[in-house]
């Protein structure tokens, strides 16, 4: 009696487990697909907008070439071993914590050219 009594309990802890195993992978199969449809969707906008960035660049590129819109230099002063010194820069270099950044048109002179000029 015990025997058949222990084997029930068995099967119907077996057949939890089952369940609560099945249930788990209905879940994340579930959240599975949200993701894949949420992926799927950024996708497609970025491909959209990769297209139109394609479709118009020529066009921008062209506009900015003849729009006689002034040019940057940039410059940041950055102390060096104790001394204070002007470095030009780029968009890509990097800037470190104290740094001063200056943004001055190319065609017009710096403003640290115009203080030497000054102090002669």
């Amino acid at each position: 009696m015990k025997t058949k009594q222990d084997l029930a309990k068995f099967d119907h802890d077996a057949s939890e487990v089952r369940d609560k195993y099945r249930v788990d992978a209905l879940t994340e199969a579930s959240e599975l697909r949200g993701r894949l449809a949420l992926n799927t969707e950024k996708a497609q906008t970025t491909r959209a907008v990769l297209r139109n960035i394609a479709n118009r660049s020529p066009a921008a590129l062209a506009a900015i070439d003849n729009d006689g819109s002034p040019t940057f230099a940039i410059s940041i002063d950055r102390h060096v071993g104790g001394v204070l010194r002007n470095l030009k820069v780029t968009d890509n270099d990097a800037i470190a914590p104290g740094d001063i950044l200056r943004v001055e048109r190319a065609d017009a002179p710096l403003s640290s050219q115009l203080a030497e000029k000054a102090i002669q």
